[in-house]
């Protein structure tokens, strides 16, 4: 009986868990009155003036979308915590911790770290947690992906900012050097992503070969010029395309490379809002992805923003009770009646910085630092 108890529960959980960011002490408020707070940082309030542009800016302070720090950096900050809403999320960060070990499942201990993260949290188990993802590499230093045994770039990058975040040392892990040697040169690195890349997703699959670049090397790539020759070259492959852009944007500020057309970049993404609030036809990761790429390239977009939080609330939030316990989350899309299995980490992230969380605003950006 105890076995089958466990099997149900596994398999009610597989429904909802999986996600990449939940956490948070989050809360549904009323319309409140919001302060402006300056954020202590490396930066003070000055601007770093080390580096052409101030590219060698602590990387919290370079979150600008001309590659500059900016003079101080400020965030809204306005409403509080609320116990509730932490157990919430929190109940749900536990849940993942313990089916991932369960189930010697390392990609349940990479959301669980996530979910842990954010809560300001680590992991109740965190010795174990590491171990087990530090099992499943391969002898090449990458990570497969969760369901299938084969690599895929994005999911060794996000493996590598987990074990980051766990604050552990890479010299205890297999080097990747292997699998970077066979990826170091333009040629070789566009044929990998044209392998294993899924339809019309170029540029989110070449975000976790930037990623990795970065996390794990602390640098750019060496085919940085080749990859920046094709983004401007290629404009269309990416700008009207939300998920693609996104992913652009992103690597271009791991990379501290100033926007290109930007102006005309935030005129796209504003058009592309749907008349709900949303973007990609109500993708409620994307939407709160775009958003902070809005405030990344210091757009003025209050109001397609509020819009967009108004829809994250309304048609995302969800919650649930499993085992008897009640668990927040965010489903992938309104329709769905479960959290989902990738709403990403730009939900909690846009959430703290449009004052509904009560956290570090710099908290996404620090996940990747800024490299020329």
């Amino acid at each position: 009986m105890m076995l089958l108890r466990d099997n149900v529960r596994y398999l009610i959980y597989l429904f909802i868990i999986g996600i990449l960011l939940l956490g948070g002490c989050v809360h549904r408020p009323e319309p409140t009155t919001t302060t402006t707070t300056t954020i202590v940082t490396d930066c003070g309030n000055k601007i770093c003036e080390s580096g052409e542009n101030g590219y060698n800016c602590p990387q919290d302070c370079c979150v600008s979308g001309d590659g500059k720090c900016p003079a101080g950096c400020e965030a809204v900050s306005g409403s509080l915590r609320y116990d509730d809403d932490c157990d919430c999320y929190l109940n749900l960060a536990e849940t993942t911790e313990y089916y991932a070990l369960e189930k010697e499942n390392f990609w349940y201990g990479v959301l669980a770290t996530d979910n842990y993260n954010v809560l300001g949290e680590e992991p109740k188990r965190k010795d174990e947690i590491v171990q087990l993802i530090k099992k499943a590499q391969n002898e090449d230093g990458t990570w497969n992906t969760h369901s299938e045994k084969i690599h895929y770039a994005p999911n060794t990058a996000r493996t590598l900012m987990a074990l980051s975040r766990l604050d552990v040392d890479f010299s205890t892990i297999k080097p990747l050097e292997p699998f970077l040697e066979t990826v170091d040169t333009w040629e070789e690195v566009t044929a990998n992503v044209q392998e294993f890349k899924a339809p019309d997703n170029f540029w989110g699959d070449f975000w976790g070969h930037i990623t990795i670049w970065n996390v794990y090397k602390n640098q750019a790539p060496p085919y940085r010029d080749d990859f920046m020759n094709t983004v401007n070259s290629e404009f269309d492959s990416w700008a009207y395309d939300t998920h693609q852009r996104n992913h652009l944007i992103d690597m271009l500020r791991q990379l501290c490379i100033p926007f290109p057309r930007r102006d005309e970049v935030v005129q796209i993404i504003l058009r592309q809002q749907e008349e709900d609030g949303s973007w990609m036809n109500g993708n409620c990761g994307e939407t709160a992805q775009t958003i902070i790429i809005l405030n990344y390239l210091n757009a003025s977009a209050d109001e397609a923003k509020q819009k967009a939080i108004d829809f994250i609330w309304n048609k995302c939030y969800i919650e649930m009770n499993i085992d008897d316990k009640r668990m927040c989350g965010f489903k992938g899309f309104p329709e769905e009646d479960r959290v989902s299995s990738n709403p990403n980490p730009s939900i909690i992230a846009v959430l703290i910085q449009e004052g509904y969380l009560d956290g570090d605003p710099a908290i996404y950006m620090k996940w990747r630092s800024c490299h020329l």
